[in-house]
């Protein structure tokens, strides 16, 4: 078993930003050498930093959101290693939650949008809607300046006409 001391540092190791305080003030970058880095806890402070979604969900986001992304950009969204990412998009793929296509030297992740959730609470669920529910839209133009707002633009950003 390895413990704590017996790990070899990481290369580079900083603090977040100074004077932070909360979850952030223990939460470290690893600096992974590909112009990214990945936050680490410090040694001792755990538990304190979990999500609701699992590093499955947020890697099937970032496919969805990028179909063409690199797993290495997925690496540094998600916060886990190369390793662990292909490991989730193998156990993605095999589930038949996505398809790799192989488009020249790269690959291109298909979402199957019908795929029921896998846990019983949210097995009636499908894939689609946790897109729908969690990832992010495309911000809607802005109307230029000086241009009215149609009152369906008004009612969905809030703005009041003055006609009611």
């Amino acid at each position: 078993m390895i413990r704590e001391n017996d790990r070899p540092a990481p290369a580079e190791v900083r603090p977040v930003g100074p004077g932070e305080t909360g979850i952030r003030s223990r939460i470290q970058e690893f600096d992974v050498g590909f112009g990214g880095s990945v936050p680490v806890m410090r040694a001792g402070e755990r538990g304190r930093d979990w999500t609701f979604l699992t590093n499955h969900a947020h890697v099937l986001l970032c496919l969805a959101a990028d179909q063409d992304v690199l797993l290495r950009s997925v690496t540094q969204q998600v916060g886990i290693t190369e390793r662990a990412v292909q490991l989730i998009v193998a156990d993605l793929s095999e589930a038949g939650y996505i398809t790799r296509v192989r488009v020249g030297r790269r690959n291109h992740y298909v979402i199957e949008p019908r795929g029921k959730l896998r846990h019983p609470l949210e097995s009636h669920r499908t894939v689609e809607l946790l897109l729908q529910i969690v990832a992010t839209p495309t911000p809607a133009p802005v109307p230029e300046t000086g241009a009215e707002l149609s009152s369906s633009d008004a009612r969905h950003t809030g703005a009041v006409s003055a006609e009611g």
